[in-house]
């Protein structure tokens, strides 16, 4: 990648073999990890590539734009792209835990599901909610129990029925912004660290959260691992685990 190209997004396949890398000059380049060559060109987009991620075939990766188009592409064959999706919100888009579908937020504000078929073709389900106020985050847990919470400006949380299209808890007022929300690996708990630097967790299930000290300043991304271990790091310069 030029060295000009601040890195937003990078992804090993799940065999190990290639890497993906993507960044504000609109490119996404992959690479084989063991000869560190490049295996196509990079492949072309109109604005800042927010994502790049691989699906499970090690072959074909997903990649979304500012513009809000997401592409898949092979990267074998990267001359032209398998099929993409429009209208999708930025940073409003997860690859599900099967690989197989994505659930996004359109700038409609609907919450929507599509499959992703062996061709590459997105298909868009019947499973699709009207969100209120402006989105800014959400998270479907591992295993996808139907399942989503939601952040948006208006400094609530919300707890959803996918299938049922309606919410099943009351609705929990933050103390301030949250900037992004992540569910542990395990069970239904999850993690949504607020502008100002502190963090909220809470249970899907039960609606309980508690509100504990963080960072100093704003939360700049966070992680958690498999074996659901929690790390954030904040403009502060310190990270959390």
């Amino acid at each position: 990648m030029p060295r000009s190209n601040n890195l937003i997004s990078m992804e090993l396949s799940g065999d190990g073999r290639w890497l993906c890398a993507a960044g504000e000059l609109g490119a996404v380049q992959a690479w084989d990890t063991e000869t560190l060559q490049a295996v196509a060109p990079r492949l072309p987009h109109g604005s800042t590539v927010w994502l790049a991620t691989f699906l499970p075939d090690s072959r074909r990766l997903l990649s979304a734009t500012a513009d809000g188009l997401v592409r898949c592409w092979d990267i074998g064959a990267p001359v032209s792209t398998l099929t993409s999706l429009s209208d999708i919100a930025s940073g409003q888009l997860r690859l599900l835990e099967d690989g197989r579908r994505l659930v996004g937020v359109t700038n409609d504000r609907t919450l929507r599901e599509w499959t992703i078929a062996a061709d590459g073709r997105f298909q868009e389900t019947d499973r699709k909610l009207a969100l209120p106020g402006i989105p800014t985050a959400f998270a479907v847990p591992a295993g996808d129990r139907g399942r989503v919470v939601t952040v948006a400006m208006d400094r609530m949380l919300r707890f959803w029925n996918l299938d049922a299209r309606e919410s099943y808890l009351p609705s929990l007022p933050l103390e301030s912004h949250a900037v992004a929300v992540n569910f542990f690996r395990k069970g239904s708990r999850f993690v949504a660290p607020l502008d100002t630097g502190r963090m909220v967790f809470g249970d899907a299930v039960t609606g309980a959260v508690r509100t504990v000290d963080g960072h100093s300043t704003r939360v700049t991304g966070v992680a958690v691992s498999p074996s659901d271990k929690f790390a954030s790091c904040g403009r502060d310069g310190r990270v959390l685990v």
